[in-house]
C-alpha cells in the first residue's frame, strides 16, 4: 500500500525550518508516547470499578452512591469467575489479534492503521461505562465489548514500536526505550487516578474520559504522524525529489550492478535475489534466534505483570480492607516502580561491555537477558515479602510493592520495546527489512497470552484464598528467571564456538 504524508505536513515543515531529521524524530517518540499511555490509561479502569462491580459489605451506600449488593450480574458468589472471565476475554482476543495487527501493519499506511485502531478502541472505552448510565446488566454486552476492545486495541503495539523503529537506531536502544515505555505505567497511572475519582459515586464515568483521549489521540495521529523518514522531502539534494525517490533509484542502480557481479560467484546470487522489501512472514519470524525464548519469557513476565494491573486494587480492598479510593492510589505505586525499573534495566542493558564481539546482535541480546535474569531474581522475594507485609499502608510496604513493580516491569518493559527492536534488525535477518511490526507482535502476542492466563487463573484461585495467588505469581516469575538464564547460556555457548572458528581460522591463515 502506498503510504502518504499527513494532512499537516505543511504546518510540520513550517515549524521544522531546517527539515531537522532529530527534531520529527523526537515529535515521533513523543506522539507515540502520548499514544500507547492513552491505550494503557483505556484499559485501567475495569481494575479499579470491579471493587465496587461485585458484592462487598466493607462498602458504604451513603459515600458510593449505590447500595453494597453490587452491579448485576457480578453481584453474585462467582463474582470473581465473571470479572476474571472478561479479563481473560479481552487478553485472549488481544493476543490472538496482535498476530494480525503485526500483519497487517507491515502492509498498509501506519497512519491510518494507527488511527483508525485508536478512534475504535476509544469508541470500546466509551461503551464500557454507558452501561452504568443505561443500566445494562446483561453479561452477553460486557463480553462483546471486551471481545471488539481486544480487537481494536491490538492495533497499538505494533504500530508504534515500528514507528519509533524507523525513527531511531540503535545507539543506547535500551535507554531510550526504557524511558519511553514508561508510557505503560504512565497510562496506568492516568486511568487509576481518573478511575479513582469517580469509582465510589458513578463507576461508568471512569471509562468516558480515557475514551475521549484516545479519539482525540487518533485524530493527532491521522493528521501529524509520517510513517517514515524517507518520506520527508530532503532540502539538501537541491531539486524536488523525496528521500524515497532517490533511495528508490540507489537501489536500482545497485541491483543493476550486483546483477552484473552475479555470474563471478555461484553463491552470491542466492543472496542478492532475496527481495529485501518483502515482509517477513511468521514462520520465518518464530524461527529466528532468540524470538521464541524471549517470547516465553514474556509469557511470564506479562502474567505477573497483568495479574497485578487488574487485580492489585481488589487484592487491597477485600485482604487489607482500604476504600475502592484508596486502593486506585496505592496502586499507582506498582506503576512508579514499573517507571523506576524500566529505566534502569535499559540503561543496565546498555551500560555492559561494550567489546566488538563476533556477533554483535548476539552479544546486545545476551546482555538484555543478563538484566532480566537479575531482575527477575530479585522479583521473586520481594513478591513474597509483600504478601506477608501485615499493613498495606505501612511504609515498608509501599516501599516493597513499589519495588515489586520494578523489579516485574522492567524486564517486560525491556523486552516488548529495545528486545523486540533488537531481534526485528538482527543480522539474521540479512537486510530485510519490513520484519519489525511482525517480530513485535509474536513476541507480544505470546506476552499477552500470559497476560490473559494470569488474570484468569486468578479469578479462579481466589476462592481458595490470596496465598495460592501469589504462589503462583512466584513460580510464573520463576518460570521467566529460567528462561533467561537459557538464554544467556546458549548465547555463551555461541559465543565460544564461534571464538574457536574464528581462532582456528586466523592461525591457519597465519600459517598460510
Amino acid at each position: 500500500m502506498k503510504r502518504s504524508l499527513p494532512p499537516c505536513y505543511g504546518p510540520i515543515q513550517g515549524f521544522n525550518l531546517r527539515n531537522d531529521h532529530r527534531r520529527l524524530a523526537i515529535y515521533i517518540l513523543l506522539l507515540t508516547y502520548f499514544c500507547y499511555a492513552s491505550y494503557h490509561a483505556s484499559r485501567k479502569p475495569l481494575s479499579i470499578v470491579k471493587t465496587v462491580l461485585h458484592s462487598n459489605t466493607n462498602r458504604h451506600p451513603e459515600t458510593s452512591g449505590f447500595s453494597s449488593e453490587g452491579w448485576k450480574p457480578f453481584d453474585s458468589d462467582n463474582w470473581s469467575q465473571l470479572l476474571g472471565g472478561l479479563e481473560y476475554i479481552y487478553l485472549f482476543v488481544y493476543a490472538c489479534s496482535m498476530i494480525l495487527s503485526g500483519f497487517l501493519a507491515e502492509r498498509v499506511d501506519l497512519r491510518y492503521f494507527l488511527s483508525i485502531g485508536m478512534f475504535l478502541s476509544g469508541i470500546s472505552t466509551f461503551a464500557f461505562g454507558l452501561a452504568s448510565y443505561f443500566e445494562i446488566h446483561y453479561y452477553s454486552y460486557f463480553v462483546f465489548i471486551q471481545v471488539f476492545s481486544g480487537l481494536v486495541q491490538a492495533s497499538g503495539w505494533p504500530a508504534v514500536v515500528t514507528l519509533v523503529g524507523n525513527w531511531w537506531g540503535k545507539s543506547r536502544r535500551g535507554l531510550i526505550m526504557g524511558l519511553w515505555n514508561s508510557h505503560t505505567s504512565l497510562g496506568n497511572i492516568i486511568g487509576s487516578i481518573v478511575a479513582g475519582y469517580y469509582v465510589e459515586t458513578n463507576w461508568g464515568a471512569s471509562f468516558y474520559l480515557p475514551g475521549f483521549i484516545m479519539m482525540f489521540g487518533a485524530l493527532v495521529v491521522f493528521l501529524t504522524v509520517i510513517e517514515h523518514p524517507n518520506m520527508v522531502t530532503s532540502n539538501s539534494v537541491g531539486s524536488d525529489m523525496t528521500l524515497s525517490r532517490i533511495t528508490e533509484l540507489r537501489n536500482i542502480s545497485e541491483s543493476n550492478a550486483l546483477r552484473e557481479r552475479s555470474d563471478k560467484d555461484d553463491l552470491k546470487p542466492l543472496l542478492l535475489t532475496t527481495d529485501i522489501t518483502r515482509p517477513i512472514n511468521f514462520i520465518e519470524a518464530i524461527l529466528l534466534p532468540n524470538v521464541f525464548t524471549y517470547s516465553l519469557l514474556l509469557f511470564f513476565a506479562k502474567l505477573v505483570s497483568y495479574t497485578f494491573l487488574y487485580w492489585l486494587p481488589n487484592y487491597l480492598t477485600n485482604v487489607e480492607h482500604v476504600s475502592a479510593e484508596q486502593a486506585a492510589k496505592l496502586s499507582v505505586l506498582f506503576d512508579v516502580g514499573g517507571i523506576i525499573g524500566g529505566v534502569l534495566i535499559g540503561w543496565f542493558s546498555d551500560s555492559q561491555s561494550n567489546k566488538q564481539s563476533l556477533n554483535e546482535d548476539e552479544n546486545t541480546l545476551r546482555r538484555r537477558a543478563v538484566a532480566c535474569f537479575v531482575m527477575l531474581a530479585c522479583a521473586a522475594p520481594l513478591l513474597l515479602a509483600y504478601r506477608l507485609m501485615p499493613n498495606a499502608n505501612s511504609l515498608m510496604s509501599l516501599f516493597i510493592l513499589t519495588c515489586c513493580g520494578a523489579s516485574i516491569n522492567g524486564p517486560y518493559a525491556l523486552v516488548t520495546t529495545a528486545v523486540s527492536a533488537d531481534l526485528g534488525t538482527q543480522s539474521a535477518l540479512q537486510g530485510r527489512a519490513r520484519a519489525l511490526a511482525t517480530i513485535t507482535a509474536i513476541i507480544d502476542g505470546m506476552g499477552s497470552l500470559g497476560a490473559a492466563f494470569g488474570p484468569l487463573l486468578t479469578g479462579l484461585l481466589v476462592p481458595y484464598g490470596w496465598s495460592a495467588v501469589f504462589a503462583m505469581l512466584i513460580t510464573s516469575d520463576l518460570l521467566a528467571m529460567l528462561m533467561s538464564m537459557w538464554i544467556v547460556v546458549n548465547s555463551r555457548r555461541h559465543y565460544h564456538q564461534n571464538h574457536r572458528i574464528h581462532y582456528r581460522v586466523e592461525s591457519t591463515t597465519n600459517l598460510i
